[in-house]
């Protein structure tokens, strides 16, 4: 079982109507949700923790994860309001956001609010995104990654959001101390060039899988996505988007749940597990991946395919 940590949102999608007038349509996001929809979406075992509130944005949230096959025995309920999100998106489909997080639910996790323990049938911890950014939740997270990495998988997205930071040292500084217990890294070329300017993002890559972790996954939106690990670097060219691109909206992360649900499949989403992948069985989770990822794109919003679909 996998078990999805961090922020669970609402995103306002822009609508063009018919007189063409800005609109926007609530949708029920949030990159650690996102994932674990995909993932559960695709027949994996999944499980949510995060806090979300009792406002009635919060019950559209909550409401979702039942019928997405996604268990709840993890998530918190608290009366302080939904963090919000404002997309919008260029000619292309790429997407940027504008937060809205003071005070919100998923915000305010103390390490109190921690799963005291956790059943042994969960053995990968996927967090990442906003949650890691903003206080308390950052620091809670990070102590939580800490106390289960030896025991589970850590899949790390750091899906970095510099237009939320109120502290870019101390969040570099956090991203390096949370690689250390990452066992399963997917990172966006995007986020290598914020996270190492210096270096080009394949060689940044490179260098993390050579440094320790097991498996790094490089996504370059529409080019595709490269894996690295002991002894081996693979390609899987991007996919043809069915019926064109809606737009780009949980593209990454339909790409990691679909990442970690082939893995699931394989048998090897376990820490042991995760150092015996090869180079045909990266080949093989990444192609899967990237299908799912551009499922999702021939959708709007962050609507990543069931098994059904695949």
């Amino acid at each position: 079982m996998i078990l999805s940590c961090g922020e669970s949102l609402i995103d306002f999608v822009p609508e063009t109507d018919t007189e063409g007038r800005m609109l926007y349509s609530p949708c029920p996001g949030g990159s650690p949700l996102n994932t674990a929809i995909a993932a559960a979406r695709l027949g994996v075992p999944t499980a949510y923790f995060s806090k979300i509130s009792t406002d009635f944005f919060g019950d559209i949230l909550f409401d979702r994860l039942a019928p997405n096959q996604i268990v709840t025995d993890f998530v918190l309920r608290g009366p302080e309001p939904t963090t919000l999100a404002f997309v919008q998106r260029d000619d292309a489909g790429n997407a940027r956001y504008a937060f809205y997080s003071k005070g919100s639910a998923d915000r305010t996790i103390t390490v109190e609010e921690l799963p005291h323990t956790l059943p042994k049938e969960i053995t990968c911890i996927q967090v990442g995104s906003v949650a890691l950014i903003l206080e308390p939740v950052a620091a809670s997270l990070e102590r939580f990654i800490e106390r289960e990495s030896h025991k589970r998988v850590i899949a790390f997205d750091p899906n970095v959001r510099p237009t939320v930071m109120e502290n870019e040292s101390a969040y570099r500084a956090r991203v390096q101390r949370i690689l250390k217990h990452t066992g399963i890294l997917k990172i966006s070329d995007e986020d290598l060039k914020w996270l190492y300017p210096t270096q080009d993002p394949s060689t940044a890559a490179r260098h993390l899988a050579d440094d320790g972790i097991p498996f790094v996954v490089l996504t370059r939106g529409k080019d595709g996505a490269t894996a690295f690990g002991p002894g081996f670097t693979v390609t899987q060219p991007g996919m043809p988007v069915p019926g064109g691109v809606a737009d780009t909206v949980g593209a990454g992360d339909s790409f990691h749940g679909g990442l970690l649900a082939a893995l699931y499949r394989e048998g090897v989403l376990t820490p042991a597990g995760i150092r015996s992948i090869n180079e045909a069985m990266a080949q093989k989770v990444l192609e899967f991946a990237g299908r799912v990822a551009a499922i999702t794109c021939s959708r709007p919003g962050a609507d990543p395919p069931w098994d059904k679909d695949m």
